[in-house]
């Protein structure tokens, strides 16, 4: 995972999916043709699944236009960045809705985990 400012989210943005743009979150699969929620089979002991570059300039604004704490927004930076690594997108309504639902169990997971 990399912390970036929006000048190089915007370069990484801009060479990986041709967006002229920043973007909050951008995940690069190692295996993007893996089914979601999957691990590549050739790789089944691999733990790298790709890079997560994660504007913080653009997760401050975030966090206060949704008047939520930072902390709380990076986690679900973190979690969102880390569904695209395991495949899930969000092109289609169907593909939002897995999506979606598997950020939400992760986060409860991970809130879990926080609380012991």
């Amino acid at each position: 995972m990399w912390l970036v400012d929006n000048e190089m989210s915007h370069k990484i943005n801009l060479e990986e999916r041709k967006k002229d743009k920043p973007a909050d979150v951008l995940s690069v699969p190692l295996h993007p043709d893996n089914p979601p929620g999957t691990r590549p089979p050739e790789l089944a002991d691999e733990y790298d699944l790709g890079d997560i570059y994660i504007s913080l300039e653009m997760l401050e604004q975030q966090a206060k236009e949704r008047e939520i704490d930072f902390d709380t927004q990076l986690k679900k930076t973190i979690i969102h960045g880390y569904c695209h690594l395991l495949g899930y997108d969000h092109e289609t309504d169907s593909d939002f809705k897995l999506m979606l639902e598997e950020e939400k169990r992760l986060y409860q997971h991970v809130s879990q985990l926080n609380k012991e």
